[in-house]
């Protein structure tokens, strides 16, 4: 299975958009 860049990108970008709000909700909770 062949995933074009592009699309590879976005879903990079997707999970470390993610990783970053939880981050920063246990920041905040803190």
């Amino acid at each position: 299975m062949v995933v074009p860049r592009a699309g590879f990108v976005i879903i990079i970008g997707i999970g470390t958009t993610k990783i970053n709000h939880f981050f920063d909700y246990n920041i905040k909770v803190k």
